[in-house]
């Protein structure tokens, strides 16, 4: 799936904004993300900072997550996949 991102460019798709965010959040390269990827696999993805990468998502999406459903939003696929969904 492919979304339009801000500047109006449909040449990333989901997996791959939401990795730049985390890059940009985590301050780290982007081999480790993929949908697959949780807390765990990141120095630094704490309980603050997963709340910090929500919000950035948010805004690179244009989207507001449900506060119930975002304790469900543990990898990177799952946040994928919500988005997606809201964005629908």
């Amino acid at each position: 799936m492919q979304l339009s991102d801000s500047s109006g460019s449909t040449d990333g798709d989901v997996l791959a904004r939401i990795r730049r965010v985390a890059v940009s959040l985590f301050r780290c390269h982007s081999e480790p993300f993929n949908a697959d990827t949780t807390a765990d696999d990141i120095d630094g993805w704490d309980s603050l900072s997963h709340t910090v990468f929500l919000l950035g998502l948010e805004r690179e999406f244009g989207v507001r997550f449900d506060i119930g459903r975002v304790a469900h939003l543990t990898k990177m696929g799952d946040m994928a996949d919500e988005i997606a969904r809201l964005v629908s």
